[in-house]
């Protein structure tokens, strides 16, 4: 209390001023962020990609549960409609990708120069693809085989090999075949099919991992 200048006494008042900010940091899970404003819409993101699995939105609770805020897509889900840093959860579900849920179906042999012959396949859903391949990884060295071999069944080893035998509704199949020497007895080797689009996106399908090419699988 104060007394004025002219006489009267008075309260003093401390009036707080709390600033809200309405812009947020929003970490997702699968790397990134994204600047998003309170009420407003959630800017476009490129979606995250898994082998083996399909992307199904980013959401507030860890291991993509809780509230839904990212589409499949990559389009916001709903307004945004939280303050300060926020992290979003990726939400991931197994299912067939447009290479089928083994992703490589293998067969290899022994030649008769002691050699092996290993045959891969795997499925594709349509021909809209410039390139199609597989990555294949020994003892940790990666390199990428492109091929043009599209089928629609293939008998290898006399087993026939159909898109079914892939766990996918694929309607065609591509293979390649690779010759391994003695001295790869041992060797790791991971085979892991991969198609590029017309835009030049590379997408990858599930990998198989064996312990030797005389391994059989």
């Amino acid at each position: 209390i104060f007394k004025g200048s002219d006489g009267v006494n008075y309260a003093q008042v401390t009036v707080k001023v709390e600033v809200v900010t309405l812009a947020s940091k929003v970490t997702l899970s699968e790397g990134g962020y994204v600047d998003a404003v309170n009420g407003a819409d959630l800017p476009t993101i490129t979606p995250p990609t898994k082998v083996g699995y399909i992307f199904d939105g980013y959401y507030d609770g860890e291991g993509g549960t809780g509230t839904k805020y990212y589409n499949a897509d990559g389009s916001g889900a709903r307004v945004w409609d939280k303050f300060g840093d926020v992290t979003l959860y990726a939400k991931w579900v197994e299912g067939n990708d447009i290479f089928g849920s083994k992703g490589v179906f293998m067969r290899n042999i022994k030649t008769n120069d002691g050699k092996y012959k290993v045959y891969l396949f795997s499925g594709i859903d349509s021909l809209k693809y410039k390139h199609v391949g597989f990555e294949v990884s020994v003892n940790g060295e990666i390199r990428k085989i492109y091929t043009k071999f599209v089928f629609g069944t293939v008998t290898a080893t006399n087993d026939i090999v159909t898109p079914a035998k892939l766990g996918a509704k694929c309607n065609f199949l591509f293979g390649q075949s690779l010759d391994f020497g003695e001295d790869m007895k041992n060797a790791v080797i991971t085979y892991r099919p991969y198609a590029v689009d017309k835009q030049g996106k590379t997408v990858y399908g599930k990998s198989i991992t064996i312990n030797g090419v005389y391994t059989k699988n």
